[in-house]
């Protein structure tokens, strides 16, 4: 009788102990946010948003450095939604820089395509 008593009140406890020590885990930085944000920041780059688009290139890479500092203060949420919105920044400043590059190529092709002048 006595061993049905003493695994009644141990299953309770073996229980609470793995869910306080699952509590204290720390969470994992967001590296693939943070990965796809610097991929994200070097694409634009490579469009030409350092001059086609600077605003939101430079809010991106600002996100992305806030990012990091929120990792090694482990604030793990914070850094994955900066991360997440650095990206985002980052996709604004590549569409913006090819919009204007398309643009500039419509100009020309418009200028080349028009009828000579009577």
């Amino acid at each position: 009788m006595t061993s049905w008593k003493y695994r009644r009140l141990t299953a309770p406890a073996i229980i609470a102990s793995v869910l306080a020590l699952a509590a204290c885990a720390e969470p994992q930085p967001p590296t693939a946010q943070m990965r796809s944000a610097g991929d994200a920041i070097a694409r634009a780059q490579d469009a030409g948003a350092q001059s086609l688009a600077p605003q939101p290139l430079q809010m991106a890479q600002d996100k992305l450095n806030r990012a990091q500092g929120a990792v090694k203060a482990k604030e793990m949420g914070s850094a994955a939604w900066l991360a997440e919105e650095s990206e985002a920044d980052a996709n604004l400043a590549w569409s913006t820089s090819a919009a204007q590059k398309a643009q500039a190529a419509a100009a020309q092709l418009q200028m080349h395509n028009a009828p000579p002048a009577r």
